[in-house]
């Protein structure tokens, strides 16, 4: 997959990567690294990710593209099931995007 097939998207800001049980994975990351964007993720273990980093690299893709790849995607908060796994993104993906913009209240 080119990121040129990714149409509007290949301007978006933001990018996740969602492993397809092994379908697809090795295409969408190099679609993704190709992307810019402030969010790159893939929803896989850290070992899958190595794997695909190891392979891609021997390839001719740039380490320090695939280094920008966060696996696994999402925050840490024990997710299990898909819907977990999903807001587990949303909210790394939100704080990503609001660092920054919030004025701290002063408490007294």
């Amino acid at each position: 997959m080119r990121a040129s097939a990714l149409g509007p998207l290949y301007e978006a800001r933001r990018f996740i990567v969602v492993s397809t049980q092994g379908k697809g994975d090795e295409a969408a990351l190099r679609a993704a690294v190709a992307t810019e964007a402030a969010y790159h993720a893939f929803v896989g273990s850290r070992r899958k990710m190595a794997a695909l980093r190891d392979k891609l690299i021997a390839e001719g893709i740039e380490a320090s593209a695939l280094d920008r790849i966060k696996a696994p995607a999402g925050l840490d908060l024990g997710a299990i099931t898909p819907e977990e796994i999903a807001m587990s993104i949303l909210a790394e993906i939100t704080i990503k995007r609001r660092r920054g913009q919030r004025v701290p209240v002063a408490t007294h």
